[in-house]
């Protein structure tokens, strides 16, 4: 007999096979059946005659239950089999190992930790949030080889030392604003026929005589 620790499987009676066991049993008999079922299912498939008859002690007559024992068991080393009721037993077995590997593998989940968890205090969000931006990419000014390089691959007539002199004396600053990328600036004044608006200039950014000069040289 199993331990009173082991597993219990429970099983299920659908109404049809109760009124089908009624054209051949009497009340009586069904009442055994479900004894000795309730029993087989508690150890699993292994339940030997002796504890069959020890769950009906108590029942009158001895001889009626160990007729259905021969009508619903075969004595197989002592052990009682059924299998139609093992294969019932084998298929809860099944469905409960499914369900468990289900509710570890989502147990194991929620243990997981969750990459970069913002912080419910608003300054340890704007701290989290400032360390996670990507930080601009430092502005290096281009050499006149690469500005002529440039120039040539746009097929423009863009003088690179012009456009180096203007922007260095500016500190490459546009506006007073650092410089990010100097060949948008190229393409700028490709775009404006090699010169800047003079409409949009403010003091800081106004070309200076010597600039205009040079650039009507270079025309």
């Amino acid at each position: 007999m199993k331990d009173k620790k082991d597993k219990i499987y429970y099983f299920q009676e659908k109404s049809n096979d109760i009124l089908d066991l009624q054209d051949e049993l009497t009340i009586e008999e069904i009442g055994i059946y479900f004894i000795l079922k309730a029993g087989y299912f508690k150890y699993a498939g292994e339940l030997k005659k002796e504890n069959a008859n020890q769950r009906c002690k108590f029942y009158g007559d001895i001889n009626k239950f160990n007729a259905m024992i021969s009508k619903l068991f075969d004595e197989v080393d002592g052990n009682l089999v059924n299998n139609s009721w093992l294969s019932e037993i084998n298929g809860i077995k099944e469905v409960s190992k499914k369900r468990s590997e289900n509710a570890k593998s989502r147990w194991d989940n929620t243990k997981e930790p969750k990459p970069n968890p913002i912080p419910e205090n608003p300054k340890e969000t704007q701290l989290v949030l400032k360390e996670t931006k990507p930080k601009s990419k430092l502005f290096i000014k281009p050499t006149i080889d690469e500005i002529k390089n440039y120039c040539l691959e746009r097929k423009n007539n863009v003088n690179a030392e012009s456009f180096s002199n203007y922007y260095e004396a500016r500190g490459w600053k546009l506006k007073g604003i650092q410089m990010k990328d100097w060949k948008a600036c190229v393409r700028t004044w490709e775009g404006n026929d090699y010169k800047p608006k003079q409409n949009n200039f403010t003091n800081n950014d106004r070309p200076s005589f010597l600039d205009t000069y040079q650039h009507i040289l270079n025309k």
